[in-house]
This record gives C-alpha cells, sequence and structure tokens, in this order.
C-alpha cells in the first residue's frame, strides 16, 4: 500500500495563561489533535489518524511543546499499523520539549509493523530543569500469522544538555536475532526522565535500567501485548 499524502506536521503547544484556561495551540499533520480539556495549567489532548496509517512514503512529523510549569497528557485514539509498503518505506519522527517544571505523560497505543512494511521511528527528547516525561511504547511485529517487516527506532533523550538516553535497535521480523528481539514480537517500553524510578518495578516482571540521570526505563519482552505487566509499572511510575 502506497499514499499519497504529502509530509505534514502535526504540533501541539501548552503554555500558561493567567487569564483562564491554558494556551493550547493544535496544528494538524497526518496526525489529527483533538482537545478533551484543559485548566489554567494543563491540558489533555487526543491524537486521531487523519486516515490509514501508515502507508508506503508516508512521513509523520510531531512536535510537542510543553510551556513552563504546565502539564500535558496525549492519549491516541486508536493503534497505528505499518502496512506494507511496496518497496517505500516509511518514518515518524516526535520531537518534544518541556519547559522548566514541565510534564508530559503519554501512553501510546500498540505501533503494528506487518509484513513488507520497512519504518524509522525517532524519538527526541529535551528536558529543561525540573521537567518530567513518562512515555509508554508498544512495538509488535507484524499482524496475526504474521512475521514482521523492519523497524528502525531511535531514541534520544537529554536533561539541561546532558543526555539521559541515546539508544537505537533494528529489527527485522523476517530475519529474527538471538539476544535482541528473538523470537519475540513485542517490546513494551516505559520510559521516565527527569524522575527516579521507584525500586519495586522489578518485581513486575519487567527488566528496568535506571538512569546515571534522574529517570528510568521499564521493558517486557514477549508474544502477545495482553501478557505485558507493563500497566501497573505505568501506574506506579506516574504516582511517582
Amino acid at each position: 500500500m502506497q499514499s499519497n499524502a504529502a509530509s505534514r506536521v502535526t504540533r501541539v503547544s501548552v503554555n500558561a495563561n493567567a487569564s483562564g484556561n491554558a494556551r493550547v495551540e493544535l496544528r494538524a499533520g497526518i496526525l489529527i489533535p483533538r482537545l478533551i480539556s484543559c485548566t489554567d495549567q494543563s491540558a489533555d489532548v487526543a491524537l486521531v489518524a487523519g486516515g490509514a496509517l501508515l502507508l508506503g512514503g508516508d512521513s509523520i512529523n510531531i512536535e510537542i511543546t510543553v510551556g513552563a510549569g504546565c502539564r500535558l497528557a496525549l492519549e491516541d485514539i486508536g493503534g497505528m499499523v505499518a502496512y506494507d509498503g511496496e518497496g517505500q518505506s516509511a518514518s515518524m519522527r516526535i520531537q518534544i520539549r518541556l519547559q522548566a517544571g514541565a510534564q508530559l505523560s503519554w501512553a501510546t497505543l500498540p505501533f503494528v509493523i506487518a509484513d513488507g512494511a520497512h519504518v524509522e521511528r525517532v524519538l527526541d527528547v529535551t528536558l529543561d530543569d525540573g521537567a518530567v516525561a513518562l512515555i509508554r511504547e508498544t512495538l509488535v511485529l507484524g499482524r496475526e500469522g504474521e512475521s514482521g517487516g523492519r523497524v528502525v527506532t531511535r531514541t534520544c533523550v537529554s536533561s539541561k544538555s546532558v543526555p539521559v538516553l541515546v539508544e537505537q535497535q533494528d529489527f527485522d521480523g523476517g530475519s529474527p536475532i538471538w539476544g535482541h528481539l528473538g523470537t519475540e514480537r513485542v517490546m513494551d517500553t516505559v520510559l521516565l526522565a527527569g524522575a527516579r524510578a521507584p525500586a519495586s518495578s522489578a518485581d513486575r516482571g519487567a527488566v528496568v535500567l535506571n538512569f546515571e540521570q534522574p529517570g528510568g526505563l521499564a521493558r517486557w519482552l514477549g508474544r502477545e501485548t495482553h501478557l505485558s505487566p507493563l500497566d501497573a509499572v505505568w501506574q506506579e511510575w506516574a504516582l511517582a
């Protein structure tokens, strides 16, 4: 499946407004942001697909800015499938900037890489002093009965210009690598940056990596998304 859609940027920006509700600026791209609710310093925003995603040639660009002392809760409406691109690749690039004391929570729904798909996913998070980001990503190789296509993921998180996490992974459902994802098809991840992760999370069956800078990463590999223990980890880290 190939797309005729041009690359467009989805933007979400939240800033404090002394005269009432927060100033929320939304710009639709291939993904369309919809305001659910807001207060003087916070907003809840849903991301809705403007059509079938991802097709060969699609380029999703998302820019998120949360102003000083503000909070943004993002939620996906419907998961995402990267379809067979018939030789064309697709990409998703997410840039997040959190100013001093800002907070972001975003529990994305599963991202399925179907047979024949080739996707690049880039996540770039920049935090100022006191900012906190909590992000969940669930990657699934293949739909039911498929082995899955190829996805290259790159994640870079920095706090006050100091690197917190730099990670790159390359998965190909047709050529599994032992010690990487192996025969599993689901990689579920909860990323916390800007605050310390509770130590008890490791008892829930997830592998937890604590960063040198405040933050941590919980990860689970398995065959089916419903078996992941990270729902409980997400709730625990959100309270942290």
